[in-house]
């Protein structure tokens, strides 16, 4: 058994958690009942879940190892299905939020509709579309992502970032809010 697989869930009032099928897999649905968002995830064949009394349990068939290697493959599932779920109901009821920052003399951004402009100084603005599940405020150096879906957030918050990785040199660019960058020392090469 996985550490963190065998922690139970609570789950909280206003999160249902259901369960389907889709195109002959497993699927387990967390939905919000305050604003009707939901969130998907398909199942692996040896993965068993049971609700009682609003607490959910993830478990592993046993029936379905066929070596030693499954065992350990298996367990690895087992955690990475009950963080997953523990991330959708905590998103549903509480949401995620990822803080970044832009760090250079003239870096600027602003929201325009549903696009994200960037300035950092080339002839042309940087214009990145927010996807529609995410609430994307901008300040004149600061961004703040904020979204129910934890990968979404953590993905375009790297996308961002990405754009204008911060300098070892100089520390300009964009990072997260007070992540210290790496930095290297500029030695004199003498001649």
């Amino acid at each position: 058994m996985s550490r963190i697989g065998i922690k139970p869930i609570t789950i909280p009032e206003g999160i249902e958690v259901l369960f389907d099928t889709y195109l002959g897999r497993k699927r387990v649905i967390v939905r919000s009942t305050k604003n009707d968002n939901k969130l998907t995830y398909s199942l692996q064949d040896f993965i068993k879940i049971d609700i009682l009394d609003r607490v959910l349990s993830v478990s592993i068939d046993e029936s379905k190892f066929r070596n030693r290697r499954d065992r350990k493959d298996f367990k690895a599932f087992h955690g990475t299905t009950r963080q997953i779920i523990q991330n959708f109901i905590e998103g549903l009821e509480k949401g995620f939020k990822k803080e970044l920052e832009l760090v250079g003399i003239g870096y600027k951004t602003r929201t325009e509709g549903n696009t994200l402009v960037l300035d950092f100084g080339f002839s042309n603005d940087i214009k990145v579309p927010i996807p529609n599940e995410l609430e994307v405020k901008a300040s004149d150096n600061k961004i703040e992502i904020t979204g129910y879906d934890k990968v979404e957030v953590g993905n375009f918050a790297a996308i961002v970032k990405g754009l204008q990785p911060a300098n070892v040199y100089t520390g300009k660019g964009v990072r997260y809010l007070g992540e210290k960058p790496r930095r290297k020392k500029i030695t004199k090469v003498q001649q």
